[in-house]
């Protein structure tokens, strides 16, 4: 399986469930390498980073991109979340810049 980590728990109903079905839908994907749950960015790309974020999911492309996703909790707004993993994506080389996405936990896991 290409997913490593295990998705966060918050006091947040769906958050895990959230990250989870995320995951799975990304590394079904033929053009995906690996992707991460709630691991920090110097694991995953084997570097050292001033802020070492633990982004909600992670994937990281066979082209060499990688994407962050982070799953809102109830104490998250996208300003605060952007602030926080916009200047880890922007440490990163323009071939390996990819996509900010910040989601909303759906309905069905709400409980």
């Amino acid at each position: 399986m290409k997913i490593v980590g295990y998705a966060q728990h918050t006091g947040t109903p769906g958050h895990a469930a959230t990250c989870m079905e995320i995951a799975m839908q990304h590394a079904q994907k033929d053009e995906v390498a690996m992707v991460f749950m709630n691991q920090g960015i110097n694991k995953i790309t084997n570097m050292k980073h001033p802020i070492n974020i633990r982004p909600d999911v992670v994937v990281v492309y066979k082209s060499g991109k990688i994407d962050f996703i982070e799953v809102m909790s109830n104490s998250d707004t996208k300003k605060l979340l952007l602030d926080r993993v916009k200047p880890v994506m922007e440490s990163f080389s323009t071939e390996a810049q990819g996509n900010i996405n910040m989601t909303r936990i759906p309905q069905r896991f709400k409980k």
